[in-house]
């Protein structure tokens, strides 16, 4: 690191509790709106730091977002999106392979973009639009290898995660409802059809079926 007189700065007191001296994640890193500065950090299995962060292009001022790991006790950083005058909320996740995840508001364009080199390369995707100054995110991953994240858009709360659904089975009865019409005292009518299905992706277990309102002695049920 260089210059600790302004930019990111990281401070630790691993691995033996004793704080050491303040470094510059980043050599001659510049901002532009200050009320934009965001950073996170995640630690991995290694106990690697890793840091997402704005910052602008030198003589420019245009925040992008950023993101810095250390190794062999040198910090290294990249660009991982373009920004505009004003940066983004951002946050930062590692996985159980050490890879780095990281979910970020993005700015001019108020989409809510994800980012991650678990496949070696950085890739981003587009999650959702239209989010407002103020609003927020963050990230995490589950000790399946899932990512989480939520973030906030019109004052509301958003989750999304790539963890495919648990299956559940889906109960569907068709149809909803069958009429008798009026009968005279001891005439019996023809049956009437009722299909149940399970339209869902796991196994749907029926205990009972039975008639339950008062009158429900005049009718009888078979199985088919």
């Amino acid at each position: 690191g260089g210059s600790t007189d302004q930019g990111i700065i990281y401070k630790s007191n691993s691995p033996d509790g004793i704080w050491k001296d303040a470094v510059a994640v980043e050599d001659n890193w510049q901002g532009g709106q200050m009320e934009s500065l965001i950073t996170d950090i995640a630690v991995d299995l290694e106990s690697k730091p890793h840091i997402s962060y704005v910052g602008a292009k030198p003589s420019i001022g245009n925040e992008d977002t950023k993101y810095a790991y250390k190794t062999a006790g040198q910090w290294h950083d990249t660009i991982i999106d373009n920004g505009e005058f004003a940066g983004g909320f951002n946050s930062i996740a590692t996985d159980l392979n050490n890879k780095t995840h990281i979910a970020y508001l993005h700015s001019p364009s108020g989409e809510v973009r994800y980012a991650t080199n678990a496949d070696g390369s950085w890739e981003t995707h587009m999650l959702d639009t239209n989010t407002g100054w103020g609003d927020e995110c963050d990230i995490g991953t589950d000790t399946l290898g899932y990512v989480h994240i939520v973030y906030t858009k019109e004052h509301k709360l958003y989750y999304v995660t790539n963890k495919p659904p648990t299956p559940e089975p889906e109960i569907y009865v068709s149809p909803k409802s069958i009429d008798f019409a009026i009968r005279a005292v001891g005439d019996t009518t023809e049956a009437k059809k009722v299909i149940i299905q399970n339209k869902g992706n796991a196994n749907l277990q029926i205990n009972d079926i039975s008639l339950v309102w008062n009158d429900s002695i005049h009718f009888t049920i078979t199985n088919n």
